[in-house]
């Protein structure tokens, strides 16, 4: 099943994809009527994630580690200007409508049935810190790396083929103005040329054992071509 910019689906008009960014600046009746629903569609326009988002933020929720964003033209809006409990409901609506991968009903790479999470919410600090004590030291292993690679190929980073503005290189240029260098690594005034016997190395102390002063004359590298 397709979804297209002018496709009714179960009764819901979808709006194009172009509607994508959302006008914050229009006079709202019901300031709860903030949220909308989406969905994220193939190269074939069949959708494989559906969603819900918050109009004031312009930008969805990601969905998951392994749930790749498409480009903005094939993100469709289902439905808009709903209130939460409206979105969950059409977001549960439409995943039971084109089923889930995982359990073999449907297309969608959707996890859960819908209607879960909460917005607003936000991880307390101690959480934070098991996580990153949890995860410390971890590397992910090939089979992991595989399918991270799998996923985000072909996705574009959002920053290709953009330049800052000069207004906005003149921000970043005073908001660093008279902000030192953090740690000894561009400090070259106290630092000076230790060896091995094979690589050289700069550094205000010695490296470790088995360094000496002095910088060794080393062989051009030759490219491989």
């Amino acid at each position: 099943m397709k979804l297209g910019s002018n496709l009714c689906l179960g009764g819901y008009s979808c709006v194009s994809p172009n509607f994508i960014n959302i006008n914050i600046n229009s006079q709202r009746q019901d300031t709860m009527n903030e949220y909308y629903t989406y969905a994220y569609l193939r190269e074939d326009k069949t959708p494989y994630y559906i969603g819900k988002g918050k109009c004031k933020t312009q930008r969805h929720l990601h969905p998951g580690h392994y749930t790749p964003i498409p480009p903005k033209e094939r993100i469709l809006i289902l439905k808009n200007n709903i209130t939460e409990e409206e979105a969950f409901k059409h977001e549960k609506y439409m995943i039971a409508v084109f089923g889930r991968k995982d359990l073999g009903t449907g297309i969608l790479r959707n996890l859960t049935d819908g209607g879960n999470g909460k917005s607003g919410w936000k991880m307390n600090e101690n959480t934070k810190e098991k996580i990153r004590i949890s995860n410390f030291g971890q590397k992910r292993t090939e089979e992991t790396k595989r399918k991270l690679s799998e996923v985000n190929k072909g996705n574009i980073p959002w920053i290709f083929g953009k330049k800052h503005t000069p207004e906005t290189r003149e921000k970043i240029r005073q908001a660093h103005s008279g902000k030192p260098f953090c740690g000894n690594h561009n400090n070259h005034k106290n630092s000076k040329w230790w060896n091995n016997g094979q690589i050289n190395k700069r550094s205000v102390e010695c490296p470790s054992d088995g360094w000496q002063p002095g910088r060794l004359k080393l062989k051009p590298y030759n490219r491989r071509k």
